[in-house]
């Protein structure tokens, strides 16, 4: 029962890991690989075609959803700080803007300055949805 089948959008026989289920329990026609293509194309698309739509979309979903938009939003600040630090940067880049807090952050060797207000930085991973 383990036979490959084989996609009908790429043409490779996979394994039938591979491949999602229909609500009823039989598998799609498209391999997982191809079907999550197609979302990336639609998606993009969809955005082209019309931002203000799609921007109302996200909108209205991140209102009802406000926890998965939290865990996001936590998840790529964690994500951001680990690619800056891997890069060897500061993860606040000064701005050569001429301001007060820009000329004395570069007068102390390009440290920013410490945000008002601010507590102790959690820096574990946010939970994976």
């Amino acid at each position: 029962m383990n036979e490959p089948k084989t996609c009908n959008a790429c043409g490779n026989p996979q394994p039938l890991e591979n491949f999602y289920r229909h609500k009823s329990g039989k598998l799609r026609a498209v391999c997982k690989g191809c079907m999550k293509a197609a979302a990336r194309v639609q998606g993009v698309g969809r955005y082209r075609r019309n931002p203000a739509q799609a921007k109302a979309r996200y909108r209205r979903w991140a209102k009802k959803n406000p926890e998965k938009v939290r865990q996001k939003s936590r998840r790529w600040i964690y994500q951001k700080r680990q690619r800056v630090r891997d890069a060897g940067q500061t993860f606040f880049p000064l701005q050569p803007c001429g301001c007060d807090i820009c000329v004395e952050a570069s007068r102390r060797n390009a440290t920013p300055p410490p945000a008002r207000n601010s507590s102790p930085r959690n820096t574990t991973p946010p939970p994976q949805p």
